[in-house]
């Protein structure tokens, strides 16, 4: 049992964010960068606001909830302060800005959906199995947002891939926790899906479609779209087959 937990909580957090930063290795990324930050802002920003935000109400409440989308956007913001000044004192820093929020921002909301998987094995599989699925469709376009913006700033590619995976690793801490403390105070994991959703929300609405507008223009929307479009389809497939 919890060998299966451990190898399910992998293959969802960190080889699907390591796909999804390998998918962007054969694109050319100033040209095909353009779509894929459309695409994955449109993806991420609809699995936040319907499968994140309302998991974690179901779970807890709404107060909970929006309690921890409000520290998770003011943490994600204090870190973007402490970059803009790293990056104003250090120019040779190789790594984008974006590319780093992202890998944050993936880091910290894999671990309480770790630690959703993790109860949700001891207490409700079917639950535990469409968290699982969703995170692994949802990993992937993340992983690809954060591939691009490595790219973009000069990484190896090698270093993006391990990158990806890295940012995985705190789904499987978060799914042993979860099993661990399969009784924990649903509140707890509320909190932290929200906390999860505000730094998503923050990374996607004040870099990721910003970012993808000047590059884009007006065919931003195109990109956005399909994204919404497939997100939503990978929700219903997951609703159904689950």
């Amino acid at each position: 049992m919890l060998i299966n937990l451990i190898l399910m909580s992998f293959i969802v957090g960190s080889l699907g964010t390591g796909l999804g930063a390998l998918i962007v290795l054969p694109f050319k990324p100033k040209n095909d960068g353009r779509f894929l930050y459309g695409f994955s802002s449109g993806f991420m920003l609809l699995v936040v606001m319907f499968d994140l935000i309302p998991s974690g109400v179901k779970i807890s409440n709404m107060v909970v909830v929006i309690s921890g989308i409000a520290l998770g956007a003011v943490f994600v913001y204090a870190f973007h302060k402490i970059l803009d000044r790293a990056y104003t004192h250090k120019n040779k820093i190789k790594i984008s800005e974006t590319g780093i929020l992202l890998f944050v921002a993936i880091a910290l909301h894999n671990f309480p959906e770790g630690v959703a998987i993790g109860a949700g094995f001891e207490m409700e599989l079917r639950f535990a199995l469409f968290i699982s699925a969703v995170m692994a469709a949802h990993n992937i376009p993340e992983g690809m947002a954060m591939g691009i913006s490595l790219y973009l700033g000069g990484e190896k590619k090698w270093k993006i891939i391990f990158y990806g995976m890295i940012a995985g690793i705190p789904t499987c801490i978060g799914a042993l926790a979860g099993n661990l403390i399969a009784h924990i105070d649903q509140h707890f994991i509320g909190l932290g899906l929200g906390f999860a959703s505000g730094a998503m929300l923050y990374v996607c609405l004040s870099e990721l479609i910003p970012y993808s507008k000047r590059l884009s223009g007006s065919k931003f929307y195109i990109s956005f779209t399909i994204g919404l479009i497939i997100g939503q389809i990978v929700l219903i497939l997951c609703k159904n087959l689950i």
